[in-house]
């Protein structure tokens, strides 16, 4: 039996680290070959770019050149089939032509509200794959922006990483509560639990 090797990419910054992490335990609980690129080693270049007018500043450029490097070099010595990346990760399109020359499939995987950023409607048509975890009307919207092949993929709970823990009572006083969030505290949620708790 043929091993699929699935390389994931996670993103410089933000939520969607976790998950990219998640991806690759999940994908070998699956039987799947899989690898991680850890883009946060470039934080300090994103920080150092932020100011930088445009895509097309000279610190724009050479973040994504870095991080087309890492990818590259990563993708030589690993052999994916696949590349699985996730929101946020700042691949340019020319990495993108560059593995699907290699024969390499490529997915991106957009985990968080595609109302709030924008730039997934240039990036969608370079991947070969695209997934969200809101359905319509933003799946229409991906075809019609020229992604090739779009579905719903919801975020999900990876069996064995996500389990119950037994709080002590100090615990359970500190913490303990009726109604728990997990997430991002965005002010739009905010609204949503003011709204609840009259």
């Amino acid at each position: 039996m043929v091993m699929v090797r699935v390389m994931v990419v996670n993103p410089v910054f933000g939520r969607a680290i976790p998950v990219a992490e998640h991806c690759v335990g999940a994908l070998a609980d699956l039987g799947c070959e899989s690898s991680l690129v850890d883009l946060t080693c470039f934080q300090d270049l994103v920080r150092d770019n932020r100011g930088s007018v445009g895509p097309q500043s000279a610190k724009a450029i050479a973040l994504y050149e870095a991080v087309a490097e890492r990818v590259q070099h990563k993708v030589r010595r690993f052999e994916p089939d696949l590349v699985l990346v996730l929101l946020l990760a700042p691949l340019h399109k020319g990495l993108l032509d560059w593995l699907r020359d290699q024969g390499i499939k490529t997915a991106y995987w957009f985990v968080d509200n595609l109302g709030r950023y924008p730039f997934w409607r240039v990036q969608a048509p370079w991947y070969d794959h695209s997934f969200t975890i809101q359905d319509e009307p933003y799946l229409t919207a991906l075809r019609n922006m020229g992604a090739r092949h779009c579905a719903y993929l919801p975020n999900a709970c990876r069996v064995g990483a996500h389990t119950d823990i037994v709080l002590t009572a100090e615990e359970r006083e500190r913490f303990g509560t009726d109604v728990a969030f997990v997430g991002t505290l965005h002010p739009n949620r905010m609204a949503v639990f003011d709204e609840l708790a009259d």
